[in-house]
């Protein structure tokens, strides 16, 4: 018996050196999994300011797409804009060049009378010249025949 509470004394010992290396492997374990759930809680902090900045990032690019398709509509109406303008100038720059050319025959033909007239007049000049040049030798003659 007394080698029955030996052998049993042994294995209690041992079993007690092997419960006190699985307490020392379980708090081990239990200092890894607490350290995994702090480095789990890192990550889980980690990820959310990650997720934030792309929300952030996200609502910025739609702000940034929102004002560029603004730009895109402005540059639009600008382009529209300018574009009507260049056509009402093309009109106007047509009509003026019709009306200068109107106006440049309508000179081109004022010269014409005038120089029409002038000639006319210097005929007319020309002609009472002429008449009282034979007045004048009428006028002498009758003088001459008097005296």
């Amino acid at each position: 018996q007394e080698r029955r509470i030996e052998d049993v004394m042994g294995e209690s010992s041992e079993r007690k050196t092997k419960v006190e290396e699985l307490e020392g492997e379980l708090k081990e374990l239990m200092g890894m999994l607490e350290s995994e759930r702090e480095a789990m809680k890192g990550l889980k902090e980690e990820y959310e300011k990650v997720m934030e900045a792309m929300r952030r990032n996200d609502e910025v690019l739609k702000e940034k797409k929102g004002v560029e398709e603004d730009f895109k509509r402005q540059l639009k109406e600008i382009r529209e804009t300018l574009q009507d303008e260049r056509n009402r100038w093309k009109l106007k720059n047509e009509q003026l060049t019709k009306d200068l050319l109107a106006k440049d025959a309508e000179v081109a033909n004022l010269e014409q009378d005038r120089q029409l007239s002038k000639i006319e007049h210097e005929q007319a000049i020309q002609t009472m010249q002429d008449e009282m040049e034979n007045h004048r030798a009428d006028f002498t003659s009758q003088r001459q025949n008097m005296v």
